[in-house]
């Protein structure tokens, strides 16, 4: 058994449940590269009828435009109807055997802008059935690395203007908890990601089909400095969804939800990161 999944086993024998960290690697990012964009790849629901597949095309395509582009799926890929979830499984347009088959060969041209896999509670419903995990099988598929339900990526590429040395950012990414139904809520448990982990640059969240980002704050110890603070800046980004709408949420009377994703770009000749909201079709402007 190899040394680290011992650890892995270890650790779990004690209570701790590691969180997956990995870098990413790329041949374009190198120290001459000045900006890296994430586009995350939230609540897809494939197979559900609801799922806008001309966005889903032209995500693919945005992706595929440039090569410092880079997709993470954030949970929920396929719909994965089954019996005494919330949706009706016989609506799916396909079953999940099939969304899984499709999902892999629509995103198999990109494998390789493709940073990782999180599973969502959409994957969970077979995983905790009968112990299948669909977002295994799509990372499998793709050939890409698969973070569970929660993970920490590293990105490291340009080159810092006042030291010379390349930026490291640091992305924790989780599908996404709550059923809360204001905007206020779902604020909150996306500022609560914070208390899980702390140190990343940049948090994003799916689950609750809302788009949303703002800068968040903390003031830290500066390592190298006596009585000095410094403000430790992180960007807080809900992901959206490529869901135009679904009947479990009428039946709950829920606010309709805008389709769409939220791009992340990072700089690489100063260390900073912003994101912008696309809906519809404007995620190929």
């Amino acid at each position: 058994m190899p040394r680290a999944q011992r650890l892995v086993n270890k650790l779990k024998r004690l209570g701790i449940e590691p969180i997956s960290i990995f870098e990413y690697k790329n041949d374009i990012l190198t120290s001459s590269l000045d900006k890296v964009e994430i586009v995350p790849l939230p609540c897809i629901h494939y197979g559900h009828p609801a799922c806008h597949d001309l966005l889903l095309k032209s995500a693919i395509d945005y992706i595929s435009a440039e090569p410092y582009r880079f997709g993470l799926f954030l949970g929920d890929m396929i719909e994965n109807g089954v019996i005494n979830s919330k949706g009706n499984p016989y609506d799916d347009l396909v079953n999940p055997d099939d969304q899984l088959d499709n999902i892999i060969e629509r995103f198999k041209p990109i494998k390789n802008q493709i940073i990782a896999v999180l599973r969502g509670n959409h994957e969970n419903r077979t995983l905790r059935t009968v112990g299948i995990d669909p977002g295994r099988i799509i990372a499998y598929g793709l050939d890409v690395p698969y973070l569970g339900i929660e993970g920490i990526v590293k990105i490291q590429f340009g080159k810092n203007k006042w030291d010379g040395k390349q930026i490291m950012y640091s992305i924790y990414a989780h599908h996404g908890w709550s059923n809360g139904r204001t905007i206020g809520s779902k604020v909150n448990t996306l500022d609560k990601m914070t208390q899980r982990v702390e140190g990343c640059d940049v948090y994003l969240m799916a689950h609750s089909h809302q788009m949303l980002a703002y800068p968040s704050g903390v003031y830290t110890v500066a390592p190298r400095a006596k009585a000095q603070v410094k403000l430790t800046q992180r960007l807080m980004v809900m992901c959206g969804s490529f869901l135009c709408g679904a009947e479990y949420a009428a039946e709950k009377g829920y606010q309709p939800t805008v389709p769409g994703t939220v791009i992340i770009s990072l700089l690489g000749h100063n260390k900073g990161a912003y994101a912008t909201i696309r809906i519809g079709n404007q995620l190929g402007m």
